[in-house]
């Protein structure tokens, strides 16, 4: 990792009260998204609870990367119409209002991502969800669009290689119909043939003359245990890991990428598993980024570690050192 330094949050300074009765044990909380608004530092994480539901919260943070006392909202107890499962919320901004978008899961029969209105001061749904709905063809699991504005109108990075922009319209009353209208190849094997595809994490930010994007890819590792199942000439079991990368693209459309730093830039940290059984136990070790704004001069960026911790990387530089 090319850091200053993490800050890992602990368990219960995230956990809503009302879904906790304050023991660690009670749930998990990871995967959050970063973005500053009005000023405010804010934090959105997925929460699961020792039932298993899947909820997300919401914070606000100080300068210095601490929970502002009091400001934890257990912000699914507001959302209306965006199903009951929510995963992985992202920030993106319009207009001066603030949103949030997120998936409801891995489910069989094809899952949904919503887009959320959020109230900045009480940190709630402003709004139903309305669900974001591709014209045209889609995987029919798909969890990470990676929503951005530009000029005053909203788009999404659909996939990164090749580089797919949609735009985004909320000009309807209920469902939100995005539309494919952008398509750069471009070739990404120096970084995908070692570490893995690019998938969407972070959602891109302007910075100078472009746009930039921390990503996530994964790729097979193996653990001692299939090694010694290998050599013993029985099946190993194949796990992977995540980590997070970073590309650039053009501040115009058609949005063509411009550069792709050739390796990760953050890898996940080494900390205790608390979890038993593993919330995905194909993953090794998992640094999945979900935000990343610039603030007071270094780079912040908000990542899940190993299913179970929310972490804020600080980083002294993001682009390649030729740019």
């Amino acid at each position: 990792m090319i850091d200053k330094s993490v800050r890992v949050f602990a368990n219960d300074e995230l956990m809503p009260r009302n879904w906790s009765d304050g023991r660690s044990s009670d749930g998990c909380v990871f995967n959050p998204a970063l973005t500053v608004f009005d000023g405010q530092l804010l934090m959105a994480y997925r929460v699961v609870t020792a039932d298993g539901q899947r909820r997300l919260a919401i914070c606000r943070l100080t300068p210095a990367l601490q929970v502002v006392p009091g400001s934890v909202v257990a912000l699914s107890d507001s959302i209306q119409n965006g199903g009951e499962w929510h995963a992985d919320a992202r920030f993106c901004t319009l207009g001066g209002q603030l949103f949030l978008h997120y998936n409801d899961g891995a489910r069989k029969e094809g899952n949904h991502i919503f887009l959320v209105n959020i109230d900045p001061d009480s940190l709630e749904a402003a709004a139903p969800a309305r669900q974001l709905v591709m014209d045209g063809p889609r995987r029919s699991v798909e969890k990470n669009w990676m929503l951005f504005e530009h000029d005053d109108e909203l788009w999404a990075i659909y996939t990164i290689s090749p580089h797919v922009v949609l735009t985004v319209d909320l000009k309807g009353k209920e469902m939100i119909k995005c539309r494919p209208v952008f398509r750069s190849d471009w070739n990404t094997d120096a970084y995908t043939l070692p570490f893995g595809p690019m998938r969407g994490g972070a959602p891109p930010q302007r910075y100078r003359d472009g746009y930039i994007s921390v990503f996530h890819s994964c790729f097979p590792v193996w653990r001692l245990r299939s090694t010694i199942r290998r050599l013993l000439g029985k099946r190993p079991t194949r796990y992977i890991r995540y980590v997070a990368g970073v590309y650039g693209f053009a501040a115009s459309p058609p949005f063509a990428p411009q550069w792709l730093h050739p390796r990760p830039i953050i890898h996940p940290p080494r900390l205790p598993r608390r979890w038993y059984p593993q919330l995905d136990a194909r993953a090794e070790r998992i640094a999945y980024p979900c935000g990343s704004v610039f603030y007071r001069g270094a780079w912040l960026v908000s990542f899940g570690a190993e299913n179970e911790y929310c972490c804020i990387a600080i980083l002294d530089r993001i682009l390649p050192n030729r740019l």
